[in-house]
């Protein structure tokens, strides 16, 4: 069995921006020490700049609200295995990920996530390593996703994370350079509810 471990806690920033309304934010169940966990049933798949895909078969994070109002997550983990060009991959983290939840004219609420530099070490254990990071710029480092207060965070096939420290060990199977991109579906438990 393959396990994607987290090596540092993920820090999800509830950033609430009102785009087209003046009236705050809210979040609730809130507070400081409220639980809440992340599960994927395994939609998780991650393609290099030049469109290879890796799929991961489940996904979940745990973690506490803090008095700040961000929720930091002691643990993420991907069981069962994550498999791409004919190899199983590990993957570990480190650093600070941070999140940010937006709402449009719509009412739609909007979320990103922002991968710190080095914050993904990918190994096949055959010789090929890589890291996959963001940059300090507004959309590049992110994967943009979307919130729907049923309890379901999508995490969007976008663009922005970046493919660098590539090792001779790959002989070229691994592109380089931006356009990394990370697609998931999460169920939050218990539901956020996000108004307005």
């Amino acid at each position: 069995m393959q396990k994607i471990a987290r090596t540092a806690a993920v820090v999800l920033l509830l950033s609430l921006v009102g785009v087209a309304s003046a009236s705050a934010t809210t979040v609730s169940p809130s507070g400081s020490g409220t639980a809440y966990t992340m599960t994927n049933s395994g939609n998780v798949v991650i393609k290099d700049p030049a469109g290879t895909a890796m799929s991961c078969t489940s996904s979940s994070l745990t973690g506490t609200t803090t008095s700040s109002g961000a929720l930091t997550f002691s643990s993420e983990s991907f069981g069962g295995t994550c498999t791409g060009a004919g190899f199983n991959w590990t993957i570990t983290t480190s650093g600070t990920w941070t999140g940010t939840l937006t709402y449009d004219a719509s009412g739609n609420h909007k979320f990103q996530i922002t991968v710190p530099a080095g914050g993904m070490h990918f190994s096949n254990g055959f010789g090929c390593t890589y890291d996959v990071s963001g940059t300090t710029s507004a959309w590049n480092g992110t994967s943009g996703g979307k919130y729907v207060n049923t309890g379901n965070l999508t995490l969007l096939n976008a663009g922005g994370l970046s493919v660098s420290n590539v090792s001779f060990g790959c002989f070229g199977t691994v592109a380089t350079g931006p356009g990394e991109t990370l697609s998931a579906t999460y169920t939050v438990s218990p539901v956020a509810t996000v108004s307005p």
